[in-house]
């Protein structure tokens, strides 16, 4: 069973995945998996996976059930100790697994953590460190 598993909600979007999935491939922390869960793209996303990043396992849905239905479907597909949501069209530094699964081991009360992101087209423009919800349910944002 593997430290920490990655789902990767995914729909048309071949043309991100060499940027996500080969910053994946750089991890100096080596004990994850990555689901990637394909809502039924046509974009030949499934074959460049299969041929490009081969230890990706690739969860065909067939269909859309959109972001959350995804999700939930890597989740229940998913045997890391840790699970992580992670959008296809993000890049992470080669550090970034390893500070998130230090994060746990350190603070073993901690239920959830999130990563400080920069905008993708304008990496040295902070753009969020994470989402958080208020005690009533609301969901907030830190940053953007």
């Amino acid at each position: 069973m593997p430290k920490i598993s990655i789902i990767i909600p995914h729909l048309n979007g071949k043309h991100l995945l060499d940027d996500c999935l080969g910053s994946l491939r750089r991890q100096t922390f080596t004990d994850f998996e990555v689901l990637l869960v394909d809502n039924g793209s046509s974009d030949g996303t499934q074959a460049y996976v299969r041929e490009h990043f081969p230890e990706v396992k690739i969860l065909e849905l067939g269909r859309n059930f959109g972001f959350t239905g995804a999700c939930n479907a890597g989740w229940e597909a998913s045997t890391g100790e840790i699970v992580i949501l992670l959008n296809n069209d993000t890049e992470v530094e080669p550090s970034w697994l390893r500070e998130v699964w230090r994060a746990f081991e350190q603070n073993p009360q901690v239920g959830s953590v999130a990563s400080k992101m920069l905008l993708f087209d304008q990496r040295d423009t902070f753009h969020t460190a994470g989402d958080f919800y208020r005690v009533d349910g609301i969901p907030g944002n830190r940053g953007v």
